[in-house]
């Protein structure tokens, strides 16, 4: 029985640690800007206004080339993070601090299947973020909207077809019905 529980308690231990990603340390003292080879999984920590923030690599999407990542700001004082996105022809405006003005710009840079490099610098100057002030400000490109414009556009090209198939069985089955005439002959 002793037996069973180590193994069961070495399987936990050695599971956490090969799910667990990469963590990686940024310095932006001396460079502004500096890229970072990530996967699934791999941690950014870096320091800006007096304390730790980190980014967590969740999802790679190398078919619509784009990254989903967490961000959690201000380590020390909380736990919480929210969601952001990057593609090859965007940038993420982050806004750690929350005043409505940019603090960090995350692009990507390159993307294969498993790896992606990320580039992340320090906003030089002071940019207003516009729209939503929070974490990540929407970057441009967003292609829902299209993608909700596409889809109702195909629901009423399918709901047409469907009454126009309805209507024009219903005139066959009237067809059909209507008695015919039998002509004897004398």
């Amino acid at each position: 029985m002793k037996r069973i529980l180590f193994l069961g308690l070495f399987v936990v231990l050695f599971m956490t640690l090969v799910s667990a990603g990469y963590s990686t340390d940024i310095d932006f003292s001396e460079e502004d800007t500096v890229g970072v080879v990530m996967g699934i999984g791999d941690e950014v920590r870096f320091e800006l206004y007096e304390d730790t923030h980190a980014i967590y690599l969740e999802a790679i999407t190398v078919s619509d080339n784009w990254v989903k990542f967490r961000i959690a700001p201000f380590l020390s004082n909380s736990t919480d993070t929210a969601p952001g996105f990057v593609t090859l022809d965007t940038v993420a405006k982050l806004d750690l601090d929350k005043d409505g003005v940019t603090d960090l710009n995350v692009a990507l840079y390159s993307i294969e299947s498993e790896q992606v490099t990320l580039l992340f610098q320090v906003a030089e100057q002071e940019q207003e973020i516009t729209g939503n002030v929070g974490v990540v400000d929407e970057v441009d490109g967003d292609k829902s909207k299209y993608l909700i414009i596409i889809g109702v556009v195909i629901g009423i090209l399918i709901l047409v077809l469907i009454f126009v198939n309805l209507g024009s069985s219903e005139k066959e089955e009237e067809i059909k019905e209507e008695p015919k005439e039998v002509v004897e002959s004398p």
